[in-house]
């Protein structure tokens, strides 16, 4: 990066052309997410063959602690690194290194704080989460030791999103995937071979995530942006505040995420279910479906930094362009994948099942009616994101909680006093539609307005 005459920055990010740019980042994003993935697939297949069908249904109590993860570092991150990448859009730099400087300080302490009152009622919160007495000291030895890694994990994955502004993403690439392969290879020791159980499970977690936190120091000893001098290790609480009201769609998406999470599981056992169908939940929400959730994040890795930045520089036609580009292809993508899944259904569920035929048949009755639309209803997520990244907090919040809120929860409450648990399986297609168009319309009245307002830019590039 360097700063022009007229005071902007001049970056990639403003003078690239946008499919090529859009998948670079897509790309080396899913090079560091990717395996990210695989060592989550690989976590499942691990716990279902190597602990059993008990250990996938401890998984599906467990998986609201992800999905608070991904919430913290999405809304620290994402909020951040935008407030960030629009004020080098707008040639302010020095303002850059202090949002950068004062959010990765503050992430910290507040997740440790977080952390240890959650430490200290544990039981409590598990119980609450769904957590049966059978499967309960299970969970407590994989949350125990998850917690103490977990401030370390929110920090590095809250670089990723600075570096990937920092036109650092071969770095996030990087950091992420080596860790994950390594994590993969350690997890299968820990449960195969030392038969650690969920322990060993939590300690590969946070090697997969938090070894990120490489790109701190890398960002500082590099020539980059958010390289710092000690005037500005303090916090700035106003650029917080900022920050987080622009991050902040992530996090209560990810809130409404559990929210549902933890319905879905006690509406499980309410309606007749058993572990066996916790287990077949655990299968297809957090591996199955986590598949295409991590494909979105890719496009919202890419769409952030551009659409931010461009905004910044008031770019308007290239803000269009990523919409477009993001949007009709990432869906395409999704979409693709989602299919693939469903041709190899008994394939992909039953590395999970380890086997156990019971299992494999009612997952694979469960997703025929939960996972249709999810590929239409994941459009929220990505449209979201880009709401988030350009400032428009109420869209960004619109749609980051259709899917699995807004639409989700009556749903929820409605139909399994007619279908029972089928009720709750078919909550979740419905809410996919709906959201989808609701998004939909948001994206087109947002793309129209975009081309209208090209005329306000002073160097138009078609």
């Amino acid at each position: 990066m360097e700063v022009k005459e007229n005071n902007v920055v001049e970056s990639e990010f403003l003078t690239k052309k946008m499919t090529s740019l859009f998948w670079k980042y897509c790309l080396y994003s899913l090079g560091g997410i990717g395996f990210q993935a695989v060592a989550c697939i690989g976590n499942g297949i691990f716990v279902g063959n190597g602990i059993g069908p008990l250990g996938l249904a401890s998984i599906s109590v467990i998986a609201p602690f992800w999905l608070i993860s991904v919430g913290l570092w999405g809304m620290f991150g994402l909020g951040g690194s935008s407030l960030a990448a629009i004020k080098l859009g707008n040639g302010d730099v020095e303002g850059a290194k202090k949002v950068y400087a004062s959010t990765m300080i503050f992430v910290f302490l507040f997740c440790v704080i977080v952390d240890a009152i959650v430490l200290l009622n544990l039981d409590a919160v598990l119980t609450f989460m769904g957590a049966t007495p059978e499967i309960l000291p299970m969970i407590r030895s994989y949350v125990f030791p998850w917690l103490f890694g977990h401030p370390f994990c929110i920090v590095a994955s809250v670089a990723t999103f600075f570096a990937f502004v920092a036109e650092r993403p071969r770095a996030v690439s990087f950091a992420l995937n080596i860790p994950a392969i390594v994590s993969i290879a350690l997890e299968y020791y820990f449960i195969f071979v030392m038969k650690t159980g969920l322990v060993g499970s939590a300690i590969t977690w946070v090697i997969a995530v938090g070894c990120a936190i490489i790109l701190v120091p890398y960002l500082q000893l590099t020539n980059s942006v958010f390289k710092l001098n000690a005037s500005h290790l303090k916090i700035n609480f106003s650029l917080v505040l900022e920050s987080c009201k622009i991050g902040f769609v992530l996090f209560i998406l990810q809130v409404a995420a559990i929210v549902s999470t933890i319905m879905i599981n006690n509406l499980i056992i309410s309606n007749g279910g058993t572990e066996l169908d916790l287990a077949s939940y655990a299968i297809l929400n957090a591996y199955v479906a986590y598949i295409l959730i991590v494909l979105t994040q890719c496009f919202t890795s890419a769409i952030q930094p551009i659409a931010s930045y461009n905004l910044g520089a008031g770019k308007y036609s290239r803000m269009a362009d990523v919409i477009k580009i993001g949007m009709v292809q990432g869906s395409l993508i999704v979409l693709a994948i989602l299919t693939f899944e469903f041709l190899m259904s008994d394939h992909i569920i039953g590395f999970f099942a380890g086997g156990f035929v019971p299992l494999v048949e009612a997952t694979k009755a469960t997703m025929m009616i939960m996972l249709p639309l999810f590929a239409f209803g994941n459009l929220a997520a990505i449209v979201s994101g880009y709401f988030a990244a350009t400032k428009n907090i109420k869209l960004a919040t619109l749609n980051g909680v259709t899917k699995s809120f807004v639409f989700l929860v009556p749903l929820l409450l409605i139909l399994p006093n007619f279908f029972g648990l089928k009720g709750v399986w078919l909550a979740m297609p419905g809410s996919d539609l709906l959201a989808f168009i609701v998004a939909l319309i948001c994206v087109v009245r947002e793309y129209k307005k975009l081309r209208s307002m090209q005329n306000m830019e002073s160097n138009l590039t078609i």
